[in-house]
């Protein structure tokens, strides 16, 4: 019984110290693969800078008709991921905009992950970015300690470019918002309106939070200036408003201005059985003021491989990245991982030894 004990407990401390020795590889991995993402910046096609929009100008003021698509709430999933790469470049709309929620946390490793990813999907056309609150955090929010480097709404205008914005395409004036528990965007989105040119023809406006009084089955946070918002839409006969937040697809219309939330790119859904992922594709045709609406919808999916790299890239290398205390970590673990297997190797060269003598006595 005490050989069969001590046979064992080599064999235990063999498991150990290979656990320990695979936990500190992964490790250094991790933080050698977040390092080589930490200079990472948003691709041509994405975000709201000048040279984005200038990417939408043909030199052609015409009327022509052009689509674009619209998600919301996508949070890096991978279930985003597949229907962009199977479905929307085939389709190949004139732009694309994601009406906020693009990561699931308001990180800067979150936000390299994400511009990473995008630039790995060969994008054929502008995709426009519409702050949410899992992006950016504002000033006045507390309990957010826990949160690594987290990105600001000038941070946010550093990778992205400006998080209000507006251009004309086609006769069509289209607004970017951030709304996200701020009421700047109210005297921006009033400008642009105020000065809109007479030949417009339809009007675009975007945002991440709607006005939840427009229906009880908006389960959403409040929009601040809500009410202002929506006699603002009014009073300019503003034909879309589309907005993300709630995690499932509505539509409503509120004084000749139609509401559509569209929430559903990849994070939980909201609503019930109601819901479901999607993403929507607005078919345009300004000379005959009509928009008409195509809704894809998809299925979750699971990839481990965007799992580990999330992990690696948002998870671990941050700790090191910020806290000096996790290399004294990370080389004990390396230490007890070396002594481990030490362990048992002199275990088992005793035990040969003891076994040679044996044999010769």
């Amino acid at each position: 019984m005490t050989m069969g004990f001590k046979k064992w407990a080599a064999y235990g401390i063999l498991a150990a110290g290979a656990t320990l020795f695979l936990s500190a590889a992964f490790t250094v991995v991790s933080i050698l693969y977040g390092m080589s993402w930490s200079d990472v910046t948003a691709p041509p096609l994405l975000g709201n800078r000048p040279e984005v929009i200038s990417r939408l100008t043909d030199g052609q003021p015409d009327v022509r008709p052009f689509s674009f698509l619209i998600v919301g709430d996508t949070q890096s999933k991978t279930i985003f991921e597949n229907f962009f790469l199977k479905v929307a470049l085939d389709v190949a709309p004139d732009f694309g905009v994601v009406v906020g929620d693009f990561v699931a946390n308001p990180e800067m490793n979150r936000h390299r992950f994400f511009m990473g990813e995008f630039g790995e999907w060969n994008m054929t056309f502008p995709v426009f970015l519409i702050a949410g609150n899992h992006d950016i955090v504002t000033n006045h929010e507390t309990g957010l300690d826990w949160l690594r480097d987290p990105v600001y709404e000038k941070d946010f205008e550093k990778l992205y470019g400006p998080a209000n914005f507006s251009f004309i395409y086609r006769g069509c004036l289209f607004i970017g918002l951030n709304d996200v528990y701020t009421i700047d965007y109210f005297d921006y989105v009033k400008d642009v309106l105020s000065h809109r040119p007479p030949d417009i023809l339809m009007t675009f406006v975007f945002m991440h939070i709607a006005p939840k009084s427009l229906s009880p089955l908006l389960q959403t946070r409040q929009m601040e200036g809500e009410e202002e918002f929506k006699r603002l839409m009014e009073t300019y006969d503003v034909d879309y408003v589309l907005a993300g937040d709630f995690h499932s697809y509505l539509r409503m219309d509120r004084n000749n201005t139609e509401y559509i939330i569209t929430g559903g790119g990849g994070a939980t859904l909201h609503g019930g059985a109601r819901s479901f992922h999607h993403a929507v594709l607005m078919t345009v045709d300004p000379a005959r003021d009509r928009a008409d609406e195509t809704i894809y919808s998809f299925r979750p999916t699971l990839d481990v491989g965007d799992d580990i790299e999330i992990a690696m890239i948002c998870g671990i290398y941050p700790v090191f990245e910020q806290h000096p205390l996790g290399w004294v970590a990370l080389f004990t673990l390396i230490a007890a991982a070396a002594a481990g297997l030490v362990a048992f190797l002199l275990v088992r060269i005793t035990r040969k030894r003891r076994g040679l003598r044996r044999i010769g006595a």
